[in-house]
């Protein structure tokens, strides 16, 4: 197993336990329906503030599609593995 392999394993493991947090998740939720009924309360002169509101409902939208990508990475270098582990033992 390579050294990377075992970086992308570890990061994809730790990603996916912070996915399954419920203290992380509750803040996400809890931001992003803060942010949703902030956006809905602004006037048509506040586009300034509406703007910020949204950036700041996709970050949360980046976080979580950057811990998925993590949890995808690990599996993928876990199959890596498991099939050089395969071919080693074949040989």
């Amino acid at each position: 197993m390579t050294d990377k392999n075992q970086a992308l394993i570890n990061r994809g493991i730790q990603a996916d336990a912070l996915l399954r947090s419920e203290v992380l998740l509750d803040a996400f939720n809890s931001l992003e329906t803060k942010y949703l009924a902030t956006w809905k309360m602004t006037t048509g002169d506040e586009a300034a503030a509406r703007e910020k509101l949204w950036l700041a409902i996709k970050v949360i939208e980046d976080v979580h599609n950057h811990l998925k990508r993590a949890v995808q990475n690990g599996i993928i270098a876990q199959g890596d593995v498991n099939r050089m582990a395969g071919l080693n033992r074949a040989a």
